[in-house]
């Protein structure tokens, strides 16, 4: 089942930065861009998120129009910026209920169970370790029910074990049916992507996906 469908995706700012960007992702899959720093990950994983515009494009998500209606983002997308979006003071329980009262959802007892969050719940954000902190991240994604997740360099700052460990739980929900795209430069996080973009000059082209890291280097020079 298409998941997410994204054509001709271009955006520009003092000068273009996706120039007809197109991808499609489906259930069970985990695709991985790659690219240069500054070639535009961001600023798409941030359109196809619903956090800005495109100057145009479409994108369709589980066969609806999100650019004709912006919730549709907010009904299907869970996003996770390379920086966690955590009130530090706060407990994990209040963030995660902060998180879903904007879904309007109650709070999932399932998700903090599958996430390992029980034993912190009432624990201040700011006292975790930054692989926990990225588990209470991935909680509040999913606080929309989302069926794609959309991540930016999610293993920043984390430890080999931490890696390991959320790469399970990347790899745990696509198996249960979600799709994820991500943006990486992380050999381990490219060999659970199930296919490879490399977003170049503004587009994005299929590579093989078990490319070396130092051929896929030769490309981005």
């Amino acid at each position: 089942m298409e998941i997410l469908k994204a054509s001709e995706i271009l955006k520009a700012y003092s000068k273009p930065v996706l120039k007809g960007a197109s991808l499609t992702v489906s259930q069970n899959e985990c695709i991985g861009i790659v690219g240069r720093n500054g070639c535009g990950k961001s600023t798409l994983l941030a359109i196809l998120s619903g956090g800005i515009k495109a100057d145009g494009g479409n994108v369709s998500i589980c066969c609806e129009d999100a650019f004709a209606d912006r919730r549709v983002f907010s009904k299907y997308v869970g996003y996770m910026p390379q920086n966690d979006p955590l009130i530090e003071e706060l407990s994990v329980k209040d963030n995660l209920k902060l998180w879903y009262s904007i879904a309007k959802r109650p709070l999932d007892n399932s998700i903090i169970e599958k996430m390992g969050l029980k034993e912190v719940l009432n624990k201040r954000v700011s006292t975790l370790s930054g692989g926990m902190k990225r588990r209470v991240n991935m909680a509040g994604a999913l606080a929309s029910g989302s069926r794609l997740l959309i991540l930016d360099e999610p293993s920043t700052g984390l430890d080999i074990l931490c890696r390991q460990e959320m790469n399970e739980l990347y790899r745990a929900y696509t198996n249960d049916g979600g799709a994820i795209i991500m943006a990486t430069h992380s050999r381990e996080e490219m060999d659970i992507c199930t296919r490879l973009l490399l977003l170049d000059d503004g587009v994005l082209k299929e590579i093989d996906s078990r490319i070396s890291m130092d051929e896929l280097a030769n490309m981005m020079k």
